[in-house]
């Protein structure tokens, strides 16, 4: 009996990348292929991958526990999806894949999508300027993943329910939370096209930098 035959019932198959962590508590996953199986015993053999190219690792091969927590099938490699909820698999590691190789791409993405909810990963760097009519004049599941987006869908629910909208912004120190509000604020008061808007976004940007 082969390898493939006998981990057939299994969610492991023999051949297939997987993202592998040592322990539940550790934070690093690492990309290896499974060489070996056995299901009943729960436990494996895998070859480390070079994530960058897909080619295994020389002379690299380790034991692996089949637990669900620490073995989690992987996605195909050099692709990646601006909304996540499209990805095979949803797990932790093939979200922090996911994002990592759009922000790590040549025309840096750093914003992906999780249906309704935006993820944003601080480019460390400044980024061309995105367009405000390409959010205003289509249909918002055709816009990419940016704040713009967010802020048009606030605006046009604000205009069709009539109910007061609310944007929450969150996350850790640096991760780009104030430019992100100033980001919203900029699209909001200029689509609103109220007198008052600029005065303000003005005042709310310098009260957002003396926090």
């Amino acid at each position: 009996m082969s390898d493939k035959d006998f981990v057939a019932d299994s969610p492991y198959r023999v051949g297939d990348l997987y993202w592998k962590k040592d322990n539940e508590a550790s934070d690093d996953w690492g990309l290896v292929k499974l060489t070996s199986a056995d299901v009943e015993a729960c436990v494996g053999m895998v070859a480390l991958i070079d994530e960058r190219t897909g080619s295994r690792l020389p002379n690299q091969t380790e034991p692996v526990q089949l637990h669900a927590a620490t073995l989690c099938p992987a996605n195909p490699l050099f692709t990646t999806c601006a909304d996540m909820t499209s990805l095979r698999y949803l797990h932790e590691a093939a979200l922090l894949k996911n994002l990592y190789d759009r922000w790590i791409a040549s025309d840096r993405q750093p914003y992906t999508s999780m249906s309704n909810v935006l993820i944003a990963v601080n480019p460390l760097r400044y980024l061309k300027k995105v367009e405000k009519a390409v959010f205003v004049s289509q249909s918002l599941d055709k816009s990419p993943p940016h704040p713009y987006n967010v802020a048009e869908n606030a605006y046009r629910q604000l205009r069709t329910v009539k109910q007061n909208q609310s944007i929450i912004i969150s996350g850790e120190s640096g991760s780009g939370k104030t430019e992100t509000s100033k980001i919203i604020l900029d699209f909001l008061t200029e689509r609103s096209q109220f007198t008052g808007g600029r005065a303000l976004l003005s005042s709310t940007l310098r009260t957002s930098r003396s926090n």
